[in-house]
């Protein structure tokens, strides 16, 4: 008794399916690829934007040791512009009003500046905190900020009036 095997039957459509879907995908990893390179020529040639400089001394204030700047969410809208939300916050039992104050934002453990920005905080009351939003300006692209939980503010006041 022989059994002869069954003639292979074309599956015709999903084959073509098949095909189809690999070709699909390999056109999209080439896509993703050339429009990366693409996008990394474009960012190379782009003029370097210059962070603002801190003026003044660094913590003369003498409630500078009370202040924290915390709660830091930094979005990037377009290339070299960051809008940064955070919350300024007074340890000390004094009443401050017209608080005015750089804040330079870094990656902690290293020597990185992300932005250097200044903030104005129109009333500050003892043990109080507000929520503050500025803009600045960065050479750190979207994609390259650290997370939120990686960035260090360090404020240095400058007046109060």
């Amino acid at each position: 008794m022989s059994y002869d095997a069954p003639e292979p039957r074309s599956t015709g459509l999903r084959d073509a399916l098949v095909t189809l879907g690999v070709a699909v995908v390999l056109l999209g990893v080439g896509y993703f690829l050339y429009t990366r390179s693409e996008r990394a020529d474009k960012a190379a040639s782009a003029p370097k934007m210059e962070l603002e400089s801190v003026k003044g001394p660094q913590s003369t204030h003498p409630l500078a040791r009370q202040i924290e700047v915390t709660g830091v969410r930094l979005r990037v809208p377009k290339q070299g512009l960051a809008e940064v939300q955070m919350v300024v916050v007074n340890h000390s039992a004094a009443d401050i009003s017209g608080l005015s104050m750089d804040v330079v934002l870094g990656a902690k453990g290293t020597n990185k500046e992300v932005a250097v920005f200044s903030v104005k905080v129109k009333h500050l009351g003892p043990f109080a905190s507000a929520e503050v939003t500025a803009k600045a300006k960065t050479e750190v692209s979207a994609l390259d900020l650290p997370d939120w939980q990686f960035l260090e503010a360090k404020a240095v006041v400058q007046t109060t009036d």
